[in-house]
């Protein structure tokens, strides 16, 4: 990647581009040219997606006038899923699910690619179009694949956590079989149960006519999650479970659960509980018996999820009556990082004090707690430090309580003698 500035085009369409891509020196491919990239579409939280428009800069194709109509290239990133949505059906490869399914499942975090050309427009046109509108009838291009580890000293913070008694849950944009891999890396965490069977709990969109656009929450069970290979078995409706199987069936199971089936079982829940009291999702007896309560109490996964599933998510937890303490590093963490009771934002990558300071990957000023540190080793000394400083104002009110009381006392005796204290008693005492 060059500056645009080394690239000789025409001004007026310099002034948009941001960035060349030079293909490599020895690339064996003779139809490869520097990539001009000039504008970029953010990334959709929602749609999972964001994309870039580019301009191939060939000799004999490339006018350098933004009026004109240019070859131009759409490239978009993001969840396989989103992808999959915007791409031709005859451009998806055979295998494409039971390959992506595989990835996940030995700990890969997979992104997808798809790409479209654009011949119709001009660069401001394409510029001011719609990024939805852009994004239809693309080819599917292939899978990005990174190695997705836990950082070294993750572990040992994890373990210092199970001893301390608190539940550790992972809540992540990423696909489900990657959270469960990587929350299994660590067995003497509480996260992840080795010697359970797992549940995943997604949606199902209805099949049955008239209710085309009803989703109904199902369970797949693994009994083994390193690889997909064979059929899971077929889904369960979770509310079948629920109603037939005998109170605590769910704790056999380790539990993960889809953003989308998180948000299915939270509107199900308020629509049935709209005179809930207080503001609590979980104030009755009745709203205990919910399916929502059944499986927040015990997934400690929660994958595929929206900034705004994150916040329920907390939300919820923090009416189950817990103290929730949240750590991010990222933008789609910062509307969990407010709601949650101690909010973390560590940076996103390891800094180093000779490093500019333009360049330093700096934490969400939307937290409560922030630090330059790039992993959750920061999260006991915020515990520590929140306990400590509990503790040294619980101290501190009952000295000054007793003193108070121990003072009262005193000059109560002293008025039936009818005298006081002077002026050095009372600073003595």
């Amino acid at each position: 990647i060059i500056n645009c500035s080394n690239v000789s085009c025409n001004d007026n369409i310099t002034n948009y581009i941001q960035s060349v891509v030079v293909p490599p020196l020895h690339s064996s491919v003779q139809e490869n040219c520097p990539l001009a990239v000039f504008h970029m579409f953010p990334f959709d939280a929602n749609r999972r997606l964001m994309s870039v428009l580019v301009i191939p800069l060939h000799d004999n194709k490339f006018s350098g006038k933004e009026s004109e109509e240019q070859e131009i290239l759409l490239v978009t990133k993001g969840a396989p899923e989103g992808i999959v949505n915007v791409c031709q059906r005859n451009s998806i490869p055979d295998g494409y699910k039971c390959r992506l399914e595989d990835m996940a499942a030995q700990g890969y975090r997979v992104l997808a690619c798809s790409t479209k050309t654009i011949s119709h427009l001009t660069v401001l046109e394409a510029i001011a179009s719609e990024q939805s509108q852009l994004e239809k009838e693309m080819k599917f291009a292939g899978f990005f694949v990174m190695g997705n580890q836990m950082k070294p000293e993750t572990n040992e913070v994890l373990n210092e956590i199970t001893e301390a008694g608190l539940r550790q849950c992972m809540i992540t944009g990423d696909n489900m079989l990657t959270a469960i891999s990587v929350a299994k890396q660590n067995s003497s965490s509480n996260m992840w149960n080795q010697f359970k069977s797992t549940m995943l709990i997604d949606v199902l969109k209805s099949q049955s006519q008239g209710q085309a656009n009803k989703q109904m929450c199902i369970c797949k069970f693994l009994d083994q999650i390193e690889t997909v290979n064979a059929e899971p078995l077929e889904p369960v409706s979770l509310k079948l479970i629920l109603d037939n199987e005998e109170e605590g069936y769910l704790d056999h199971y380790n539990i993960a659960l889809a953003g989308a089936a998180f948000s299915q079982l939270y509107e199900e829940h308020v629509l049935y509980f709209q005179e809930r009291v207080g503001g609590k999702l979980f104030g009755t007896e009745e709203e205990k018996q919910s399916p929502l309560f059944s499986v927040l109490k015990r997934a400690n996964v929660f994958a595929r999820s929206a900034p705004k599933e994150k916040q329920l998510i907390v939300q919820c937890l923090q009416d189950l009556g817990h103290v929730v303490c949240m750590v991010g590093d990222g933008a789609n963490d910062s509307l969990a990082l407010k709601t949650a009771d101690a909010g973390l934002s560590i940076a996103g990558h390891d800094t180093d004090s000779n490093e500019n300071v333009e360049n330093v990957s700096t934490p969400s000023i939307a937290a409560p707690f922030s630090t330059r540190i790039s992993n959750i080793s920061a999260v006991p000394i915020l515990l520590l430090e929140g306990r400590a400083a509990l503790a040294t104002s619980l101290v501190s009110f009952r000295y000054m309580f007793q003193y108070g009381i121990t003072q009262f006392f005193a000059v109560c005796i002293l008025y039936i003698h009818l005298t006081t204290l002077g002026d050095g008693q009372f600073v003595m005492g």
